[in-house]
């Protein structure tokens, strides 16, 4: 049997779509664990009504908000299935998700799989996607042997929910996510990984991912951003405890770098937040010495985003420098700065043009599948 597990807060406009993926499965086997994060909303009534017609859905109900963390912890802790998945409730899954993912951890032997999802856009569009920060990494390799190849899965999404667990693992080990904390796949991720011997990379699309949702708290900057510090600290410990430290020096400047500039992508604009935030990954980064930042790091990351910046580098910026900024042509000399609109292209952004070719290169073998149509995750 498979424990499906749905951690639900304030839901009500999509948990009836998600629960309607979940309880169409082509496998049948399957247990559906509906945790109530103390919601304030009409969600559990809807879940209730599908409770009533569907004998395998199980309600459990948190006496206080747990965040995402805290109802998958519930969800675990009441699973008798064989195997786990989890599933955001504003997403949904393919069909014969359940039946594919069982298929494949029980044929290949191995602890753990993961595949690829498709995105959903806000006007319903969909995309395929894969989970992969860089695809050349996974090319053509689908078995992996762990810990030996936990290196590789830096690479991969944490999610939690394009993948299938064995609970066996997951209780030997009493792994558990942090409660009431943003970013918590993170850390269960890792530490899963590390307690397993082998995994596999599906590659199809079986997971539909809601991206970009208006009202996700990801969709715009607030103090929770804060927490990545929290979660990259307990990120270097799971390495720590469990590897060495050739390992570890190698994966945490790359996903400490990744995952603070992640953060920035959402600024919109600069203002206290926005500078806070800057300042205080600049002074996180400091613990690395900025050769291995900028040898470990990802290659889509250029090298001249402010989190990496240098005293030298921004000593320099400020005395003589030139970049690009999307509309402008950027100067710099002692102190005064001069914007140029529609400036022709230099080096630095001829650099940025060759960077966009490479990653649309990549989107093109990522659609080789699914046509116009096509999904991420």
């Amino acid at each position: 049997m498979i424990s499906i597990i749905l951690p639900i807060y304030n839901m009500q406009d999509y948990i009836a779509e998600c629960l309607e993926s979940v309880i169409n499965q082509t496998y049948r086997d399957v247990e559906i664990i509906c945790v109530n994060d103390f919601s304030t909303d009409n969600s559990m009534t809807v879940v209730k009504e599908y409770a009533e017609k569907d004998d395998r859905i199980r309600i459990i109900h948190n006496d206080k908000n747990r965040g995402l963390g805290g109802a998958r912890n519930a969800g675990l802790d009441a699973a008798q299935g064989e195997y786990v998945i989890f599933v955001d409730t504003d997403d949904k899954m393919r069909p014969d998700m359940a039946q594919n993912l069982l298929s494949a951890i029980e044929t290949n032997n191995v602890d753990m799989v993961f595949c690829d999802v498709y995105l959903l856009n806000n006007d319903s569009s969909t995309k395929l996607y894969k989970p992969i920060h860089d695809l050349l990494i996974f090319k053509n390799k689908t078995e992996f042997e762990l810990p030996d190849d936990i290196f590789l899965f830096t690479y991969a999404w944490p999610s939690a929910w394009n993948k299938i667990y064995k609970k066996s693992i997951i209780d030997e080990h009493n792994l558990r996510y942090i409660e009431n904390i943003l970013y918590e796949d993170h850390t269960f991720y890792y530490e899963y990984l590390l307690k397993c011997k082998n995994a596999y990379y599906l590659e199809k699309p079986l997971y539909i991912y809601r991206h970009a949702r208006p009202d996700s708290i990801m969709a715009e900057v607030s103090p929770r951003i804060f927490e990545i510090f929290k979660i990259l600290e307990a990120v270097d410990n799971i390495f720590k405890v469990n590897c060495g430290e050739e390992l570890r020096n190698a994966v945490m400047p790359r996903l400490s770098v990744r995952l603070l500039w992640e953060r920035t992508c959402a600024f919109r604009k600069i203002g206290k937040t926005e500078r806070s935030f800057i300042k205080k990954s600049r002074n996180f980064l400091k613990k690395y010495k900025h050769k291995d930042l900028i040898y470990y790091k990802d290659w889509f990351i250029p090298e001249n985003i402010a989190l990496l910046d240098t005293r030298a580098s921004i000593i320099k910026k400020y005395l003589l420098s030139a970049e690009y900024d999307r509309m402008y042509m950027i100067y710099r000399f002692l102190g005064f700065k001069l914007s140029i609109k529609n400036k022709p292209l230099t080096e630095l952004q001829a650099q940025m043009d060759r960077l966009a070719c490479r990653m649309n290169k990549i989107e093109a073998d990522n659609m080789h599948c699914c046509g116009a149509g096509g999904h991420y995750d």
